[in-house]
This record gives C-alpha cells, sequence and structure tokens, in this order.
C-alpha cells in the first residue's frame, strides 16, 4: 500500500506538473495570439498607410499630367499661331516681291519712256537745225 501510495503521489505531482505545464503553455499561446493581433494590426495600419500614400502619389501625379496636358495644348496653339503668322509673312513677301518686280517694270518703262522722249527731241532739233541751216 506504501508503495502504490508513493506511486500515486508521484502521479499527482507529475499530473499537477502536467497540469502547470499546460497552464503555462496556454499563457505561452495567449502572449503569442496577443502579440499575432498587434502584428495584425501594425500590418493592417502600415497597409492603410501605404494605400493612402500611394492614393495620394496617384493624385499628384494625375494633376501634374493635366497641367503637362494643359501646357502641350497651349504650346501646339501657340506653335500653330505662329506657324500662321509665318505662312502671313510669306504671303506679303511675296506681294513685296511682285510690288517690287512691277515697280521696276514700271521704272524701266519710264527711263524707256523718257529715253524715247529725249531721242524725239534730239530728232526734232536735228530736223529744225536741217531746215534751219537749209
Amino acid at each position: 500500500i506504501a508503495q502504490l501510495q508513493a506511486q500515486l503521489k508521484c502521479w499527482e505531482e507529475q499530473i499537477r506538473t502536467l497540469e502547470e505545464v499546460k497552464y503555462q503553455l496556454h499563457e505561452e499561446i495567449r502572449g503569442l495570439q496577443a502579440a499575432m493581433m498587434k502584428i495584425h494590426e501594425r500590418h493592417q495600419e502600415e497597409s492603410a498607410a501605404t494605400r493612402a500614400a500611394h492614393e495620394e502619389v496617384v493624385l499628384v501625379m494625375k494633376k501634374q499630367i493635366s497641367l503637362q496636358e494643359d501646357e502641350n495644348l497651349q504650346m501646339s496653339q501657340t506653335v500653330a499661331r505662329h506657324l500662321q503668322s509665318v505662312e502671313e509673312m510669306k504671303a506679303q513677301c511675296k506681294e513685296l516681291e511682285l510690288a517690287i518686280i512691277m515697280s521696276k517694270q514700271e521704272h524701266q518703262a519710264a527711263v524707256s519712256c523718257i529715253d524715247a522722249e529725249r531721242d524725239l527731241r534730239t530728232q526734232a532739233e536735228t530736223r529744225m537745225d536741217n531746215i534751219r541751216a537749209s
């Protein structure tokens, strides 16, 4: 009986030890679960912050793209106006060239008339001189 009581006492001690270990394991599991929850919450917060930062960057980029598109449109319109001005100036230059050509032709015609008039005057004077001399 004493031997069985000793054996029983030993088993009871082992049971108590196992229950303490079980309790400690449960405590560790609860601690690990709490740590996992904190890690999960931190991950959720970081993900939300990352998403918010990403959305902000996307908005800034969209604004920059919109501004660049507006600037490109204005630049295109400016270039189109300058090209139109260049075409208008080319047309004016052609008109001026034609006017210069016509002016040269008119000048040449006037010079020719003056030369012809001088020739006629010279011929008339020569005839008059011939008539006086005879």
